[in-house]
């Protein structure tokens, strides 16, 4: 089971944290840098969430 890492699965990326499940609704900070996930676990990219730009690769632009 993977914890505390990423998980790539057709073409999209989650997060497993340090439970072991997919991290889903809500922002995540992950060495330093912060990602939303919804509620289905993807990681949201070139999109806007909760008035934060979030970048190419998942990033919150603050």
């Amino acid at each position: 089971m993977a914890e505390n890492e990423w998980v790539s699965y057709k073409n999209k990326w989650y997060y497993a944290g340090s439970d072991g499940a997919i991290v889903t609704n809500k922002w995540e900070s992950i060495n330093g840098k912060d990602y939303y996930f919804n509620s289905s676990g993807d990681l949201l990219v070139n999109t806007v969430v909760d008035g934060y730009n979030v970048d190419t690769n998942g990033v919150k632009i603050k």
